[in-house]
């Protein structure tokens, strides 16, 4: 059936707001968002000051069976540690126990850790630690740990203890950015 284009010959795209008019409110917009910016980033530096040992610290999640039947089961997308991943040798099942879980566990990935007891950035900020590398060592040489807390067949306790990250990043959540386009300054930072 051919479309039809003749009901959108009497839609007005004209624009009430002159050049002028729609430049200084482009400015404004741009002026909040570099103040925004600068809060965002003075309470992460603050935080990364005060943090013990710069970045070590436990940061607890909850992560859920994304799919039956796969040896890679978990992943949160919400949270402290967004991007978490765990790969056991097999397939979980409900009636594992809490210790099977633990020792069926072969690796964990993690993208990003939540800085717990960050305060005062501004709503809409998404501020996240990146670890030096996605891949954690269950047990290595300088405490770093992760443990299943709790197992109920179909969602998971788990701790990261001694978190370490290299580096503090922010996003402003409110600005969308158009596939393969660049993000404006003004809506992201990075602190090493």
């Amino acid at each position: 059936m051919p479309i039809d284009y003749s009901r959108f010959d009497n839609i007005d795209v004209s624009d009430d707001e002159d050049e002028q008019a729609y430049k200084a409110r482009k400015e404004a917009e741009e002026a909040g968002r570099r103040a925004s910016k600068a809060q965002a980033k003075e309470c992460v530096e603050a935080w990364w000051q005060a943090c013990p040992k710069q970045s070590q610290f436990s940061v607890e999640c909850a992560a859920r069976l994304t799919r039956a039947g796969t040896t890679s089961l978990y992943n949160t997308v919400t949270g402290p540690l967004k991007g978490l991943g765990l790969g056991f040798e097999r397939p979980l099942t409900k009636d594992d126990s809490l210790e099977t879980v633990q020792g069926l566990l072969k690796y964990v990935a993690l993208e990003r850790v939540g800085l717990p007891g960050l305060a005062g950035v501004p709503e809409g900020w998404d501020v996240f630690g990146r670890p030096p590398a996605s891949r954690i060592e269950l047990d290595d040489d300088e405490g770093q740990t992760f443990s299943v807390e709790a197992w109920d067949g179909s969602k998971l306790k788990a701790t990261v203890r001694k978190a370490r990250v290299v580096a503090l990043e922010g996003h402003d959540a409110n600005y969308r950015v158009a596939p393969g386009m660049p993000a404006p300054a003004e809506t992201y930072f990075l602190v090493r």
